[in-house]
């Protein structure tokens, strides 16, 4: 077992592990015998859990897991953003993995049964209780993100599923000429694609590590990793797929023309594929593709 940091909840780990039976325990500190420097020559280890803040609001993560062969299992304690890069490096790599939300709620559990039994008015709660609070503020932080070919209808599905999940709608693309007080059209006149996706990754960062939202992202937001990293910090992410000839290109200044919307296509589906949790096609009724999205949530 690795425990990165060595603090408070460092301690109440290692206490648990020893409890249980861990082989060995390794503390790694910056400055300790065992550190970020050497800590990858622990290539035995199969559990790690994570007590620094490295993570928190953010996409960083305190060490690369891919190094450890070993591994089987990681306990990241932050539980904002939702799914941490240390998470998700461990899912990617088979690895099973958890947050600390349900940490964060059982402590908090315990705590309200300690003061249940020294006043009656107070109801004991059980562990049910724990899962019931994870599960429904896991549903009300979750992003459901929108991705796909520019003119696919995700502006107008994300704002009815942010009206039937009660979440804030955000449009990447809106929120840009916002910030910049320029429509997409004229940024890339001024400044290039280039120049656009700079901003654009500025904006994916900002909204990303929020909670709570349906965002409609431009069709190139997923071409680069760290956007795509931003997006599923509390993101759902689904493949809207609308037939080529239907795709709206007033005003899109990469969808020129059907054969350039073909073309871009081709580039840019596997990505697409690549990132989505889902694919959800939207030829049909707004309403069914609405549905859709709901559906695969289970919610």
């Amino acid at each position: 077992m690795l425990i990165l940091g060595s603090g408070g909840t460092a301690k109440t780990m290692r206490y648990f592990l020893e409890k249980h039976g861990a082989k060995s325990i390794g503390i790694v500190s910056r400055t300790g015998e065992l550190n970020y420097e050497n800590v990858y020559d622990k290539a035995d280890t199969q559990i790690v859990v994570n007590t620094t803040p490295v993570g928190t609001l953010s996409i960083e993560k305190p060490l690369n897991l891919a190094l450890f062969e070993n591994l089987e299992g990681v306990f990241d304690t932050i539980y904002n953003p939702l799914e941490t890069a240390l998470v998700r490096q461990a899912r990617r790599l088979g690895v099973n993995a958890a947050n600390g939300l349900a940490m964060l709620v059982e402590q908090g559990r315990v705590a309200h049964n300690l003061y249940a039994k020294a006043d009656d008015s107070l109801p004991v709660q059980d562990e049910a209780k724990t899962l019931e609070i994870v599960r429904k503020m896991t549903n009300d932080r979750q992003n459901v993100v929108l991705v796909g070919m520019a003119g696919c209808g995700k502006s107008t599905i994300g704002k009815l599923v942010a009206e039937k999940l009660c979440k804030t709608f955000v449009d990447l693309d809106e929120e840009i000429e916002r910030k910049t007080g320029e429509s997409i059209p004229q940024i890339f006149e001024e400044s290039g694609e280039a120049g656009f996706r700079q901003i654009e990754s500025e904006i994916v960062a900002e909204f990303g590590l929020r909670a709570g939202q349906v965002i409609a992202t431009g069709g190139g937001a997923v071409l680069f990793e760290r956007n795509v990293e931003y997006l599923k910090a509390n993101g759902t992410l689904f493949f809207v797929k609308r037939d080529l000839e239907r795709l709206a290109r007033e005003g899109r200044p990469l969808s020129k023309d059907l054969e350039t919307v073909k073309k871009l296509y081709e580039e840019r589906e596997p990505i697409y594929k690549s990132v989505a949790d889902f694919e959800i096609e939207n030829n049909g009724e707004i309403h069914d593709t609405v549905v859709m999205i709901c559906n695969a949530l289970h919610w």
